[in-house]
């Protein structure tokens, strides 16, 4: 399940970027300013950990094996779009890849 504040979440592409917005939305004591004031922002970045891209996300099995074993459709990750960093953050807090999906009808 994807938690609120994952979808309202802002998702840095590097550690940069991620300090950047922190200074500006809440402050930084060593430039002596006091930010924008923000207190419910989410501010997302795995530039840094051990899986840093989409691509280094490992489901637990193939989306074949899952289809013949379980006759499921994929992962919760298959059915989902939108920019890898957003896509990657998901994996890491709400595990979208190896959480099984079902697609929705149009």
């Amino acid at each position: 399940m994807v938690l609120t504040s994952e979808i309202q979440a802002i998702t840095c592409q590097s550690q940069k970027d991620y300090q950047l917005l922190m200074n500006q939305f809440f402050g930084s004591r060593r430039a002596g300013n006091n930010g924008m004031g923000l207190a419910e922002v989410t501010i997302m970045n795995y530039s840094g950990t051990s899986i840093p891209t989409l691509e280094r996300q490992r489901s637990p099995m193939s989306i074949q094996e899952l289809r013949q074993k379980h006759r499921m459709d994929g992962w919760a990750l298959d059915f989902l779009e939108g920019p890898e960093p957003v896509l990657n953050m998901l994996c890491h807090e709400s595990r979208i890849h190896s959480t099984v999906g079902v697609p929705f009808d149009n």
